[in-house]
């Protein structure tokens, strides 16, 4: 896993503070991991609905029928992507965090970026 911190201090000046255009770029990288995380809480409820639709579906078919087989891997897949989702999801705010940590540190504020 990238650690964005050790990159983003390695490029600190000797002043110890991140030049302004960088700060930029981090309110900027911090903003795609606010809309990441957005974009990934927005998936949980259709992949929910999903896989409530499934194990409604496996009550009605035969133990031994060709739909449960596919329902059961429709499950397994969905459960794949809730995995992954919440991975993304972890990873995305910590990186949003540790940006956000850098620019208030420089003191700028997160949020007040010019577009």
């Amino acid at each position: 896993m990238i650690n964005s911190k050790d990159n983003i201090e390695q490029k600190k000046p000797e002043t110890g503070c991140v030049a302004k255009d960088e700060i930029e770029s981090y309110k900027r990288l911090a903003s795609i991991g606010k809309v990441s995380v957005d974009i990934i809480n927005e998936l949980y409820s259709p992949i929910d609905t999903i896989n409530r639709f499934i194990n409604l579906a496996l009550h009605t078919v035969g133990e031994d029928s060709q739909s449960r087989q596919f329902l059961l891997e429709s499950k397994e897949g969905i459960r794949k992507t809730s995995v992954l989702l919440k991975r993304l999801d972890s990873y995305a705010k910590e990186i949003e965090k540790e940006i956000s940590e850098i620019i208030a540190k420089n003191g700028q504020s997160p949020s007040s970026h010019s577009n």
